[in-house]
């Protein structure tokens, strides 16, 4: 077979039927691209064979025996549980599985099998073996995010095939040097094969800071082209109607620190200039950037131009629209909601939209005149600049809370205009944080009692849906679900109205249960970091989070919030197993740009593999955790560009490629 390249779709691997490539676009796989960059979440290490009387309880490791007998029965559950005896020279041990009766099938009593797992100290079951796993050869397995239907062996196995049919060129810009932080001295080839073939774990940080560095090379590429397509722009200028914007501004009905009403100031000056602006607006959750945008639409909306407003979800954006939609009333302007459930494009001067809105004309026969991007980061440089496309003279306000630290900001964001809203509305008072383990559970459970009988609603956070399974219990002990709390909750506080919100719900039903738990009729919301961002309740005054020490730094502190948005004092507690100092540092600070000062300085050089729970949606690798990458990977970008694009081919493929796709492997933050 021919060689391939990057950029080729997945059906031309000779492995894969129509059948396989729906599972892996489940995946967000479609390229031989997005193939060899789904990276392992971790590795199982099969190198190391331990003797079954020397195996220490909770550790994961290998052993190796023969099967003296086997069998199956079902628990109390009625889950089917396979219980199989092996025996090695230091001893035996039962080897238990859940759910696989074809294993009778595949092992017979005088097997000799090596198996992957930990044992457990379950004095009742004879302090079996859990096994997660029968090992084909002693290696260092990485174990991939999959779908149903489609194994791991499978995924190995066409990754191998895509290494070694892929073409890959391997120049960089002339003078880069040769070592760990540069140019790679090996093939590109080699550095995939790191992370999906691994001989050892000594290279997978240079593999992994090598791969990093293309990520940020490839969004430099993108966020300077498009800085250079905005010079040729023109905008439009108008007259700043300050009689308007005092009403404006009144209407809010909120008082705004000095520093919080500069920021409108110093964006709405910049729209009435000639030329196009694009501005990024970073404030802490609850600093008013919601405000800031409403008064900047007004202005546009004053000069005759209509302003689309993007949310990351049908019920973040319907909430959204619940807000400002009487506010433009108030001042003479309709509004509407546009999402994948609309039949035609908007006709009013001001549209709340999801991404529904990219696949359609947004406001008919008109071009905008600005673009506002909630949460920024859920959006694609392409999803954006499609809409800039149709309104080559419309501007760009970008609005996010995700915590930068400030000199990592000035090298990603060094060609936009920024503005910062410094604290919270004068209103608002500081969310006490409490980072406790189970044994201050009694009292934050009676506190929370305590707020419930005052009227106060909150919420409850936990990392899982579903409780884990028997063999994902070797990997999340401990973990808090929300099916499984919702009952306990409830036996807790019988007379609260408890409702559960998470991702697997259809939009209808989360937006009707984000509005009744606006309007009072929930008390607790058990949900996910679904809730993350954009849920507003002024009345909520208090929030638990499970298993605190699971979540990112930059995730705890956006759900922290999501309360103290009232009057009244509010307060977070952090659940964990033992106190970390990452959660002492919330307990110390609200200052989201302290925290993120911190998470730079304590993380060190990231995961070897897997994906970041903070940092930067959409990339796999590169991360907050050191400046050094942004500054290389912003330089090199530029001198790629002198050079000219034709001179790297893969690099040239791969933005043509992502930019066909619409964008949707780069959600970036430009």
């Amino acid at each position: 077979m021919s060689q391939l390249s990057l950029i080729d779709p997945l059906s031309r691997l000779p492995a894969v039927t129509a059948g396989l490539e729906t599972k892996l676009n489940r995946l967000d796989l479609k390229t031989i691209d997005d193939l060899l960059r789904h990276l392992p979440t971790r590795y199982e290490d099969y190198r190391q064979i331990t003797p079954i009387g020397q195996l220490s309880f909770d550790q994961l490791g290998c052993i190796r025996g023969r099967i003296a007998k086997i069998g199956v029965r079902k628990t109390k559950r009625q889950t089917l549980l396979i219980e199989a005896t092996v025996v090695d020279d230091s001893g035996s041990l039962p080897a238990i599985w859940f759910n696989q009766r074809y294993l009778l099938r595949l092992l017979k009593p005088g097997d000799i099998v090596t198996l992957y797992g930990l044992r457990r100290p379950l004095p009742a079951l004879n302090y079996p073996f859990f096994v997660s796993g029968l090992v084909e050869s002693q290696e260092l397995a990485p174990i991939y995010p999959t779908t149903a239907g489609l194994s791991q062996k499978r995924l190995r196995l066409l990754i191998a095939q895509a290494l070694d049919l892929v073409t890959l060129a391997d120049r960089w810009p002339e003078g880069d040097p040769d070592d760990i932080e540069g140019r790679p001295a090996k093939p590109r080839s080699q550095f995939f094969r790191s992370f999906h073939q691994p001989t050892s774990e000594s290279i997978l940080p240079m593999a992994r800071q090598q791969l990093a560095l293309e990520e940020i090379v490839l969004y430099a590429l993108q966020v300077k082209g498009l800085q250079r397509s905005r010079v040729q722009r023109e905008g439009r200028s108008f007259e700043i109607d300050r009689p308007f914007l005092a009403r404006s501004s009144q209407e809010l009905g909120i008082t705004m620190t000095v520093g919080q009403r500069q920021a409108p100031c110093e964006i709405i000056r910049a729209l009435a200039k000639a030329e196009p602006i694009s501005w990024l607006l970073y404030g802490e959750v609850g600093s008013g950037k919601t405000a800031v945008g409403m008064l900047a639409a007004a202005a546009i909306a004053r000069a005759g131009w209509p302003v689309v407003w993007l949310s990351p979800t049908v019920a973040l954006a319907s909430q959204l629209h619940s807000i400002i939609a009487p506010y433009f009333q108030r001042l003479g302007y309709e509004s509407a909601l546009v999402s994948s459930a609309s039949k035609q494009p908007s006709t009013a001067i001001i549209t709340v939209a999801t991404q529904a809105i990219f696949a359609r004309r947004p406001v008919s026969n008109q071009e905008l005149g600005l673009v506002i991007v909630d949460e920024q980061h859920r959006f694609g440089v392409g999803e954006r600049q499609n809409l800039l496309t149709d309104s080559p003279k419309a501007n760009l306000l970008m609005m996010t809370a995700t915590p930068i630290p400030r000199t990592l900001a000035q090298t990603i964001f060094g060609h936009l205009q920024l503005s910062s809203l410094e604290g919270r509305l004068p209103h608002q008072k500081p969310v006490i944080t409490r980072a406790i383990t189970d044994e201050g559970r009694f009292s934050a459970e009676a506190e929370i009692a305590r707020r419930l009988k005052a009227g106060q609603p909150g919420y409850v956070v936990c990392g899982l849906i579903d409780p884990p399974t028997a063999v994902e219990l070797l990997i999340k002990v401990g973990r808090k679900a929300i099916r499984q709390e919702e009952s306990r909750w409830r036996r807790l506080f019988p007379k609260s109205r408890i409702v559960a919100l998470h991702g697997q719900m259809r939009a209808k039903e989360k937006i009707a249960i984000v509005g009744q738990f606006r309007s009072g009729e929930i008390d607790i919301l058990l949900a996910t970091s679904v809730v993350e961002v954009g849920i507003d309740n002024p009345q909520a005054t208090w929030m638990l989070i499970e298993n605190a020490d699971c979540f990112g730094l930059a995730t705890l502190h956006q759900l922290r919030g999501r309360v103290g948005r009232g009057h009244q004092e509010s307060v977070c507690y952090l659940v964990s197993d033992k106190p970390s100092e990452r959660l002492k540092v919330l307990e110390a600070t609200d200052n989201g740009l302290e925290i993120a000062e911190f998470d730079l300085k304590s993380r060190g050089p990231g995961q070897l593999a897997g994906y970041q729970q903070s940092g930067l949606p959409g990339f796999k690798l590169a991360d907050f955790s050191s400046l050094a990458p942004w500054k290389r990977g912003f330089a090199l970008a530029e001198q790629i560009l002198e050079e000219g694009l034709e001179h790297y081919p893969d690099l040239q493929k791969l933005l043509q490629s992502r930019k066909e796709k619409g964008d949707e492997y780069l959600a970036s933050l430009e």
